[in-house]
């Protein structure tokens, strides 16, 4: 959007991005509270990562033996790619007990009913007890030849188009950077109607949140983190509450 440790959260304390600012320090005092139109997050809260084929052989019994709660899986990019280790991610991830959601990466000039359908197909359905489905937006440059809303039509789209072939109990997750949501989407008041992944690399305790949200719902703080059964660096997420309230946003 993969470092082994038995200990991974005492890395990221210390973790520094490479040129996108520093991660979370040890010493800060974390809450899980929302504060206006900003959020921090507890270390008590539960914590997970993305991946896809680029993060090689997992070993998800490690994973989950690291506190890992929660993985966002790639399952497709554009009309026609498939992560090649989709099906075994998803099966084993869940098979240890980790909640698991799927994601899209959406490419704006590729046709919207082919990424519709391919995800969908790829996905075939979306089980009670999963995360809700992600669209990953991202890539400012290939957004360019796009007003707001006609980038925001696109997703929204998407969404719909997903929500009808799987199911309308679902409410697809959007993944966007603060200046992605500010530059490319133009903070159209119709995003607040889905769950946000922010991706925002900042040494402050805290991401800043794009309107028109008020609060984050995932926070990808670092794409450097250390995770056992992992080889090489992986993306880390912290989710913006406890364990109940991850429960409340899996699909029922």
């Amino acid at each position: 959007m993969a470092k082994k440790s038995s200990s991974p959260l005492t890395k990221l304390a210390n973790h520094r991005h490479n040129g996108k600012g520093e991660g979370p320090k040890k010493g800060i005092a974390w809450t899980a509270e929302s504060e206006g139109s900003q959020s921090v997050v507890s270390l008590a809260a539960p914590w997970g990562i993305d991946v896809s084929h680029h993060n090689g052989d997992i070993d998800w019994a490690r994973v989950k033996q690291a506190g890992v709660e929660f993985a966002f899986i790639k399952a497709t990019e554009g009309a026609t790619f498939v992560d090649k280790r989709f099906k075994e991610n998803l099966s084993e991830a869940r098979g240890v007990g980790i909640k698991t959601g799927a994601y899209h990466f959406f490419r704006p000039r590729i046709n919207l009913q082919s990424q519709i359908d391919n995800f969908a197909r790829t996905l075939g359905s979306v089980p009670a007890g999963d995360l809700p489905p992600v669209i990953d937006t991202e890539v400012p440059s290939d957004w360019s030849r796009l007003s707001g809303k006609q980038s925001v039509d696109l997703i929204v789209g998407f969404i719909d188009g997903i929500r009808a072939k799987l199911g309308d109990n679902i409410n697809p997750i959007v993944y966007a950077s603060p200046s992605f949501v500010d530059d490319v989407l133009k903070n159209d008041p119709r995003l607040k109607n889905y769950p946000l992944w922010l991706a925002h690399y900042t040494s402050a305790s805290r991401p800043r949140v794009p309107k028109p949200w008020d609060f984050w719902t995932f926070w990808q703080f670092t794409e450097n983190g250390s995770v056992a059964g992992i080889t090489g660096n992986v993306d880390i997420n912290r989710f913006n509450g406890q364990s109940d309230r991850l429960e409340a946003l899996l699909v029922k």
